[in-house]
């Protein structure tokens, strides 16, 4: 005896709904793997960008430090220069207000000849002093444009570790 009604047509409808869920789970499952994979995809791309960002900064970073540390020494060699004109300067002015000392305390006892020599000594001493205070009018405005640099370079130091640390924030965080 055959089944009647819907019942009768069971053994042909049930391999086509096992036939056609099979493959929709199938295709479930590939489905979810490509986009897993697109998900490791898309992570390896911005680990790379995050990855050559931050070279790059570090790069800038060390470049930077080493301008900031060139500035620093030659801000350190013009003072040790003022120090050289501001010591030979004093010397000159020594050597003239001794000279001018003995005269003055001398006055007319002392001979032309010794007088002579005297006079020709602080005359020697006088190019001394121009040259110091030339040389520290100069180191001057060295250590004020170096003064300025150092300033302007820090800066942008300060900036590319900014920018290091805001790099460092946008990384995830690894448990």
């Amino acid at each position: 005896m055959k089944p009647k009604g819907p019942r009768r047509y069971l053994p042909w409808i049930l391999p086509l709904l096992v036939g056609v869920c099979l493959p929709v789970a199938a295709q479930t499952s590939d489905q979810a793997l490509v986009r897993e994979v697109k998900s490791l995809r898309d992570a390896l791309e911005r680990n790379a960008a995050i990855t050559t960002r931050t070279q790059i900064t570090l790069q800038k970073l060390v470049m930077q430090h080493q301008r900031v540390e060139r500035i620093m020494r030659d801000l350190f060699d013009v003072r040790r220069q003022m120090d050289v004109a501001t010591a030979d300067r004093e010397k000159a002015l020594a050597t003239i207000r001794t000279w001018e000392g003995k005269i003055a305390e001398l006055g007319a006892a002392m001979g032309m000849g010794v007088r002579g020599v005297w006079e020709d000594t602080i005359t020697k001493a006088r190019p001394d002093v121009e040259r110091a205070n030339a040389e520290m009018q100069g180191c001057q405005a060295r250590h004020a444009e170096l003064s300025n640099s150092l300033r302007t370079e820090e800066a942008k130091l300060a900036v590319l570790t900014n920018q290091l640390e805001e790099i460092e924030r946008s990384l995830p965080v690894w448990k």
